[in-house]
Protein backbone atom coordinates (compact mmCIF):
# COMPACT_ATOMS: atom_id res chain seq x y z
CA UNK A 1 0.00 0.00 0.00
CA UNK A 2 2.85 2.38 0.76
CA UNK A 3 4.49 1.72 -2.46
CA UNK A 4 1.10 2.40 -4.18
CA UNK A 5 0.92 5.72 -2.47
CA UNK A 6 4.49 6.62 -3.19
CA UNK A 7 3.82 5.58 -6.80
CA UNK A 8 0.95 7.76 -7.03
CA UNK A 9 2.95 10.85 -5.27
CA UNK A 10 6.15 10.31 -7.73
CA UNK A 11 3.31 10.56 -10.55
CA UNK A 12 1.66 13.61 -9.37
CA UNK A 13 5.41 14.90 -8.83
CA UNK A 14 6.25 13.95 -12.32
CA UNK A 15 2.90 15.14 -14.33
CA UNK A 16 2.83 18.34 -12.19
CA UNK A 17 7.23 18.73 -12.54
CA UNK A 18 6.48 21.87 -15.23
CA UNK A 19 3.83 23.85 -13.11
CA UNK A 20 5.83 23.35 -10.21
CA UNK A 21 8.84 24.72 -11.43
CA UNK A 22 7.01 27.95 -13.27
CA UNK A 23 5.63 28.61 -9.38
CA UNK A 24 9.36 28.07 -8.06
CA UNK A 25 10.58 30.32 -10.81
CA UNK A 26 7.25 32.81 -9.71
CA UNK A 27 8.10 32.86 -6.13
CA UNK A 28 11.72 33.29 -6.74
CA UNK A 29 11.50 36.29 -8.97
CA UNK A 30 8.85 37.96 -6.30
CA UNK A 31 11.39 37.16 -3.59
CA UNK A 32 13.44 39.03 -5.60
CA UNK A 33 11.24 42.11 -6.15
CA UNK A 34 10.80 42.09 -2.40
CA UNK A 35 14.14 42.22 -1.82
CA UNK A 36 14.74 44.96 -4.17
CA UNK A 37 11.95 47.00 -2.83
CA UNK A 38 13.00 46.26 0.88
CA UNK A 39 16.22 47.85 -0.03
CA UNK A 40 14.76 50.63 -1.84
CA UNK A 41 12.71 51.66 1.46
CA UNK A 42 15.84 51.50 3.76
CA UNK A 43 17.95 53.78 1.01
CA UNK A 44 14.47 56.16 1.41
CA UNK A 45 14.57 55.93 5.58
CA UNK A 46 18.16 57.12 5.64
CA UNK A 47 17.24 59.86 2.94
CA UNK A 48 14.28 61.09 5.57
CA UNK A 49 16.50 60.53 8.41
CA UNK A 50 19.27 62.98 7.05
CA UNK A 51 16.83 65.43 5.79
CA UNK A 52 16.63 68.44 7.33
CA UNK A 53 13.26 68.91 9.29
CA UNK A 54 10.64 71.73 8.84
CA UNK A 55 11.53 73.58 11.67
CA UNK A 56 15.40 73.70 10.80
CA UNK A 57 14.01 74.80 7.44
CA UNK A 58 12.35 77.46 9.00
CA UNK A 59 14.72 78.54 11.22
CA UNK A 60 17.14 78.70 8.32
CA UNK A 61 15.03 80.54 6.23
CA UNK A 62 14.10 83.04 8.80
CA UNK A 63 17.58 83.46 9.55
CA UNK A 64 18.55 84.66 6.13
CA UNK A 65 15.80 86.94 5.70
CA UNK A 66 16.46 88.46 8.60
CA UNK A 67 19.75 88.99 7.48
CA UNK A 68 18.29 90.54 4.10
CA UNK A 69 16.20 92.50 6.11
CA UNK A 70 18.82 93.85 8.35
CA UNK A 71 21.27 94.55 5.15
CA UNK A 72 18.37 96.13 3.79
CA UNK A 73 18.22 98.72 6.48
CA UNK A 74 22.26 99.18 6.47
CA UNK A 75 22.15 99.93 3.02
CA UNK A 76 19.48 102.49 3.27
CA UNK A 77 21.05 103.81 6.54
CA UNK A 78 24.61 104.62 4.69
CA UNK A 79 22.70 106.08 1.59
CA UNK A 80 21.56 108.42 3.83
CA UNK A 81 24.61 109.23 5.29
CA UNK A 82 26.75 109.30 2.07
CA UNK A 83 23.83 112.09 0.97
CA UNK A 84 24.03 114.18 4.41
CA UNK A 85 27.66 113.86 3.73
CA UNK A 86 28.01 114.66 0.36
CA UNK A 87 25.49 117.98 1.38
CA UNK A 88 27.73 118.83 4.52
CA UNK A 89 30.67 119.22 2.15
CA UNK A 90 29.12 121.11 -0.64
CA UNK A 91 28.35 123.68 1.99
CA UNK A 92 31.69 123.29 3.21
CA UNK A 93 32.89 124.30 0.03
CA UNK A 94 31.08 127.23 -0.82
CA UNK A 95 31.72 128.31 2.72
CA UNK A 96 35.93 128.02 1.66
CA UNK A 97 35.46 129.56 -1.31
CA UNK A 98 33.35 132.52 0.10
CA UNK A 99 36.04 132.88 2.64
CA UNK A 100 38.64 132.93 -0.06
CA UNK A 101 36.78 135.59 -2.03
CA UNK A 102 37.05 137.92 0.78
Amino acid sequence: EQDDRLKQLEKFVDSNAPLLVHFSKAENSVLSKLDSCSSDIIKLQQQINQSPTMKEVRDEFMTKEMFRQVEKHIDTRFDTFEKKFDSLNDGLKEILSAVKEQ
